[in-house]
């Protein structure tokens, strides 16, 4: 059995695919609000 390899899409087109989903689909209020506790920003200073 031969594997076959697909190449992967430059990053370029990746960020075009991911900037065109999210003007398909805007980011909601209140979407992404449910990982803030998640997040570890650390301390500066």
């Amino acid at each position: 059995m031969q594997t076959v390899k697909v190449p992967l899409d430059s990053k370029q087109e990746q960020e075009e695919k991911q900037r065109a989903g999210y003007l398909c689909r805007p980011i909601k209020k209140g979407e992404f609000d449910i990982w803030e506790d998640e997040q570890v920003w650390g301390e500066l200073g």
